[in-house]
């Protein structure tokens, strides 16, 4: 229950918005990966590519309402890392890489998702993406992933580096339940209801 709350608070806020050296290291390993296999198969000018990037998004708004495909799900996290990691200054990067994240986790590659995110807020940190990259990095190794000792890590990360924003109370709420069993949440809200 805690985490469809959450989740549906993480999504309004994210739609209303337009490490450590380990980490780094494999998320090269993985940029440099998915760039390799992109590269053989579209145009590599950042127009284009962005133009491609673009199309390949009001597809999945037009089609929100149906399943992901994941193969064009998979062409669009290619397209957008290969546009990150040709045109890394580019304004769109970040956004980019951010969104390939989203479509990364929607499509269970949770480790993938995670590292474009963590990429997101080390490589741009000054970016408006940057403190929802963390928080979303926190957020799916708390559901997706099962590991509390990570999110807990990177919950308490976002609220050193981020103490203002928007975000704050959502992970102070997380962070004050992330240890308790769905029983012991039950039992504390009925205990504030009555």
């Amino acid at each position: 229950m805690k985490s469809i709350i959450y989740l549906l608070t993480l999504i309004l806020f994210v739609s209303c918005s337009t490490g450590d050296s380990t980490s780094k290291a494999s998320t090269n390993d993985a940029t440099k990966s998915v760039t390799e296999a992109a590269i053989g198969s579209t145009a590599t000018d950042a127009v284009s590519l962005k133009g491609e990037i673009d199309k390949m998004e009001e597809f999945f708004k037009a089609n929100g309402s149906k399943p992901l495909d994941k193969a064009k799900a998979g062409l669009f996290i290619q397209k957008s890392v290969l546009f990150v990691s040709l045109y890394p200054e580019h304004e769109m990067s970040p956004a980019f890489l951010f969104r390939a994240g989203e479509v990364s986790r929607a499509i269970k590659q949770y480790e993938q998702g995670i590292q474009m995110l963590d990429q997101v807020y080390t490589q741009y940190p000054q970016h408006e993406k940057a403190a929802a990259a963390l928080f979303l990095k926190a957020y799916t190794y708390e559901e997706s992933l099962k590991d509390t000792a990570s999110a807990k890590k990177y919950y308490n990360e976002f609220l050193q580096k981020f103490p203002k924003h928007d975000l704050k109370i959502q992970v102070e709420q997380l962070l004050s339940v992330i240890d308790k069993s769905p029983e012991e949440l039950i039992k504390s809200f009925q205990k504030k209801n009555q």
